[in-house]
Formats: structure tokens, C-alpha cells, sequence
């Protein structure tokens, strides 16, 4: 699911957003609405197939900050605001899932007494939340746990976050899972030693789930401020792990001594199987070390029923001055894949930053790097953070991103579509004209319907932040047959010529429109009896429509 951490002093507006497809030339969003009191931050989305959503939110109104969260219905009407937590202190880092039945799962953690502790809690669909969950209560814990969850069609949710053993004393990835009735899971250590078998110190896990439960867990583990690495397990669909996965290799230098820096993992697996993850990558081994102040995305891409693949890099060669940052992932129901970044380039005047993708087809041939956004404002930071991308099963795909704008030198919020057929549809600016908005996260659900939410302007510096949300639903194309028409007779030998259409009203548009015999050719009269025609339409967006009329040749 997505993630985002935020931190910062400044009071900001939270704007959340429902979007569909759009066509290439027309934005696809409605005027937002407010949704919470003052004083939401650290916003989290989740959105499933039947178009129920839940967003969640960090609110500071008293002496400590709770969860709070809201529902939205597959009709659009949104529900009250519901607190979840106890007010506790740095209460914070809220993470949701939600399954296709709407019940929703939802994590955070909180700092009680100096060690971080972390909570659950479920909401049932057709009922009210249950009773919040402790997961992890470790003696000490000065750390953030950083949790996340994620949940399939159904079955209990996977939670992980980093905590401490005592002896040696390390910090490692652990997991649970929290049913629907509230029931745990026992918790099991994921992560263990470093890759050369040396203990070490593991962090910033992140967790994926198919519909069919199928998941995977990445995270990093390093030795102490140097050589950092990336692991991964495999979760089957019965709920057992697989082996500690070394995705980067460990043999190339001894622990502290080569500086080879992996970071930030991301990771995206469909119900087959396949899977892809990506991470920023600072200096090693993978072609030769990298320039000083350099960065750039490599990744491993794991076919159905095989192994990882070999390291590739998928952002450009790194160069003098290139940062890539905040790389994410999304994989289709058929292996294909997509990854993006932020890149900011300081070695030229003036500096750039811009947003890039790569698409991995399904033969595992690499497409050309593509610019998604404008080139960022100059003069300041491209600030990155909020970047984030959301693929449904067919392929759509939703990036968000904050960019300073070089207009207002104030943070823009920016969207763009991928269509199934892989072309991508205009920027979205989804910010007014010198408001300060940043740090959007997003997700889709198969028929197209993406939630997004950002920080949003703020009247007065002295209010606390709010969110606004806005709705733009996508939905199946319609077909209409004029002839043959339903339930008609017509003379055998007779030459009528098919007549029929399809539309995406809202949609992105139509891939394709199929009948029984192409447009304007004649239909079947070569013999009595009752005849079938039938019409196949495709969206854009990857959702499908059939339409059947029967008549009779005498």
C-alpha cells in the first residue's frame, strides 16, 4: 500500500481527491471537499474494487495527537469522523488497508515512556471499530517502528515494522497479522543477519499484498552508517514465508569498508506471482563505483514460478551531480511493470529536476526513460517526498508528485495517467495558482478510480492543517446496437448492415469496440432460426462491457 512520513513545523492543508481517467485533454477532477477539523497530517489513503475508500490522518488537537479516520461509500457519501486511537504521546505513522468487502485495517505507532510501541486496529465494513490492538510492546525501543499493512481480497492483514532483540542487541523486521475478529497472529522475525552473516541492523520495512494473499516484505539492513543492503521474503498465499531473499549482492566488500549504500526499497507483486523491487542505490559494485554525490535506481525483477533476476539499473547511467530520489513500483496482472523517480540534477545551471518512469514489458525488455513532469523550479528544492504511484491490475497506472513551481517558488501538486495501452494522458496541476501543496499520496482500484490526498493551502499560519476531498468515479464503456435490434425479424438472404457503437462517458477513452462482424458489414440471414450479436467494448482504464440482442431470421 502506499507509505509517506511527514514531519515538518509548518501548518499545511490536507487535500484529498478521488480521480478517474480523464482524457488526454481534460483533468477528470471535481472541486474538493473538507472532510476533517483543523489539525490532520501524515494522510493515508487505501480504495477497493467496489470503489469504497478510507482515508486516515494524524490529528494533533489536544496534548497528545491521535488516528483519526473517515469512510467514503462506493456511492460517494462519506461517513463521520471515527478516532482510533488513544491519545498517547508522537502517536503517528498511520498505515491502512482495506479488503474488498470494505473492512479496513489500520496501523500506527506511538512513543510511551521513550520506547515505540506499535497498534492496530480494526473496522469492520457493516460495523463499528473494534477495539485497538498492541502488537508490539518491546522493554526498550528508542527506534521508530515504522509499521505498515497490507491486506488481499480477504483473510487476515499482514502487518511489519522494525523492532529490538536484546542479545545481540539488533533491530529487525517483524510480523503479525490482525484478523478481522481482532485476533493475532504470534509475531515472527523476518530479517535475521546481514548478508555476510554478520548481525546488523535492518529498518524501513514495506510490505505488499496480492487479492489472492500472495505477498512480499522488503526492507534494508546495514552495518552501522556503511554498506547497506537490501532483503526480501515471500509470503505464499497460505499465509508461510519463504527465505530471507539477498537482492543485492554482499560479497562484493567486507562490512564497513566500501561504502556500498542501498536504500528506500519498494516493492509491487500481482496474484500470479510476478514481482518487482527497486531501490536508490549510492556507490558499489553495479558497473563501477558512482560518482561522488551521486545516485541512482536499481532493481530485481522476480517472474511466477522462478527467482529474482539479476541487479538492473533502471534509471540513467549516474553522473556527476545526478540524485535520484523516492523510487516506486507497480506490476500488472500479466508481469508487466513500471517504476518512477525523481531525478535533480546540481552538476548544470540552472539545476533540474524533473519526474522520469521506465516501463518493463512482458517479454523483460526495458522501455525508453520518460519525463513525466515539467522541469521543477531552479531555485529550489524539487522536494520529492510526496511521489507516489498506484497500478491497478490491468495496468493503469496514477503518479502523483510535489514539485516546487517557479511561478509562485511554492509547492505544486501534480498528477499524471498511464493508459492500459501504455501512453500517458497531460499533466494534472491539482493545485490553485500560489498555494503551497505538497506531499500527495494515491491509490487505484481496478475499474480506475484512484483516491489521492496532499497537503493542501492553509488560511492562517496559526490553523492547524484540514482535508478536502473531491470525487470523479470511472465506470465500465457503454455499448449501443441499433442492428441488428433485439428481438427483430428479418427476411432470410436479407443484407443489413450492423450498426453499433460503444462509449466511455467520464472514462479515458476506448480501446476497442468489437462486434460479431465489423461495423457497417452485414450480419448473419444465411439461415432461419434465432441469431445472436454481440458487441465486446475496452476502456483505456482496462475495464470491459458486453452487450448481446437476439433476433430472427424466419
Amino acid at each position: 500500500m502506499p507509505r509517506i512520513i511527514i514531519h515538518f513545523s509548518a501548518a499545511l492543508a490536507l487535500s484529498l481527491t478521488l480521480i478517474s481517467a480523464a482524457p488526454a485533454s481534460a483533468a477528470g477532477f471535481q472541486p474538493p471537499t473538507t472532510v476533517s477539523a483543523p489539525g490532520a497530517t501524515q494522510q493515508q489513503v487505501a480504495i477497493n474494487a467496489q470503489g469504497a475508500a478510507v482515508i486516515v490522518w494524524r490529528r494533533h488537537g489536544g496534548t497528545y495527537p491521535v488516528i483519526q479516520a473517515r469512510r467514503r461509500s462506493a456511492a460517494g457519501v462519506y461517513g463521520p469522523v471515527t478516532t482510533l486511537s488513544p491519545a498517547l504521546p508522537d502517536t503517528s505513522q498511520p498505515r491502512v488497508a482495506i479488503n474488498r468487502a470494505g473492512d479496513v485495517f489500520v496501523v500506527w505507532s506511538a512513543n510511551v515512556s521513550g520506547n515505540w510501541r506499535v497498534y492496530a486496529r480494526v473496522w469492520p465494513a457493516n460495523g463499528a471499530a473494534g477495539a485497538f490492538k498492541l502488537l508490539y510492546a518491546p522493554g526498550v525501543m528508542p527506534e521508530r517502528a515504522n509499521p505498515d499493512v497490507a491486506v488481499g481480497d480477504s483473510g487476515p492483514a499482514v502487518v511489519v515494522w522494525q523492532g529490538r532483540i536484546p542479545d545481540p542487541v539488533q533491530i529487525r523486521i517483524m510480523t503479525r497479522t490482525i484478523a478481522l475478529d481482532g485476533a493475532l497472529g504470534s509475531i515472527a522475525h523476518l530479517s535475521n543477519l546481514g548478508g555476510l552473516r554478520t548481525p546488523a541492523n535492518a529498518g524501513n520495512p514495506h510490505v505488499t499484498v496480492a487479492p489472492n494473499g500472495a505477498g512480499l516484505v522488503v526492507w534494508e539492513i546495514g552495518y552501522n552508517s556503511y554498506d547497506k543492503e537490501i532483503q526480501a521474503r515471500l509470503r505464499a498465499t497460505n499465509g508461510s514465508w519463504g527465505p530471507i531473499q539477498q537482492l543485492t549482492p554482499a560479497t562484493d566488500c567486507p562490512p564497513n569498508s566500501c561504502g556500498d549504500w542501498n536504500e528506500a526499497p519498494e516493492a509491487a507483486i500481482n496474484a500470479r506471482g510476478d514481482a518487482l523491487v527497486a531501490w536508490r542505490h549510492f556507490a558499489g559494485s553495479y558497473g563501477g563505483p558512482l560518482p561522488t554525490n551521486a545516485s541512482t535506481v536499481l532493481g530485481r525483477f522476480r517472474p511466477f514460478g522462478g527467482g529474482f533476476a539479476p541487479v538492473q539499473r533502471l534509471s540513467a547511467a549516474p553522473g556527476a551531480g545526478m540524485h535520484i530520489r523516492s523510487p516506486r513500483v507497480g506490476v500488472d496482472r500479466n508481469g508487466g511493470a513500471l517504476v518512477v523517480w525523481g531525478r535533480h540534477d546540481t552538476n548544470v545551471f540552472p539545476a533540474t529536476a524533473q519526474v522520469q518512469a521506465r516501463a518493463r514489458g512482458l517479454s523483460g525488455a526495458l522501455g525508453p526513460i520518460q519525463n513525466l513532469s515539467p522541469v521543477g523550479d531552479p531555485t529550489a528544492s524539487p522536494d520529492f517526498l510526496g511521489l507516489r504511484l498506484a497500478m491497478n491490475p490491468s495496468a493503469y497506472t496514477v503518479v502523483v508528485w510535489h514539485m516546487r513551481r517557479a511561478s509562485c517558488n511554492c509547492g505544486g501538486v501534480f498528477a499524471r495517467v498511464r493508459l492500459v495501452n501504455g501512453s500517458w494522458a497531460i499533466v494534472q496541476n491539482l493545485s490553485p495558482p500560489a498555494a503551497e501543496e505538497l506531499n500527495p499520496v494515491v491509490g487505484v482500484n481496478p475499474v480506475g478510480t484512484a483516491l489521492a490526498a496532499w497537503l493542501g493551502p492553509y488560511p492562517n499560519p496559526e490553523l492547524s492543517t484540514y482535508i478536502k476531498a473531491a470525487v470523479s468515479p470511472n465506470s465500465a464503456p457503454t455499448i449501443t446496437i441499433t442492428t441488428p435490434a433485439d428481438g427483430a425479424n428479418y427476411a432470410r438472404g436479407s443484407r443489413i448492415a450492423a450498426s453499433y457503437s460503444c462509449a466511455d462517458p467520464g472514462g479515458p477513452g476506448i480501446r476497442s469496440c468489437v462486434g460479431t462482424v465489423p461495423n457497417g458489414a452485414p450480419i448473419d440471414t444465411s439461415a432461419s432460426g434465432v441469431h445472436g450479436f454481440t458487441v465486446n467494448a475496452a476502456d483505456l482504464a482496462g475495464n470491459v462491457a458486453t452487450r448481446t440482442v437476439h433476433y430472427t431470421v424466419p
